[in-house]
């Protein structure tokens, strides 16, 4: 297993840092978001707005990256692959919503 101190960490590329993160590490994903965080929540408001809801939607966000990391096939980079699942949870977020007020 790959030293995974906190200056190793940061040092990682984002791929190495992931299959770290896949081992169940927990300091690898909070390096994860704490590298995605920012990127995140700014492609969140520039589709949604900056609305209270924002944050719940990154935490979404994050929640699927973990849930969907083992299916990322390298064929583009991480960023990429998180950028998808952005905007797509963030879609999905102000779909469920629009229809629960609908209701």
């Amino acid at each position: 297993m790959a030293d995974t101190n906190p200056v190793v960490l940061g040092e990682m590329s984002d791929e190495a840092l992931l299959r770290t993160a896949l081992t169940r590490n927990e300091r690898a994903w909070r390096e994860l978001v704490r590298r995605y965080h920012g990127k995140v929540s700014a492609t969140v408001r520039r589709i949604y707005g900056p609305r209270s809801e924002t944050e719940d939607i990154v935490q979404e966000i994050f929640i699927e990256l973990a849930k969907s990391a083992k299916n990322f096939r390298h064929d583009s980079s991480l960023s990429t692959f998180l950028y998808r699942i952005t905007t797509n949870t963030t879609y999905r977020y102000i779909k469920r919503h629009k229809e629960a007020h609908m209701v």
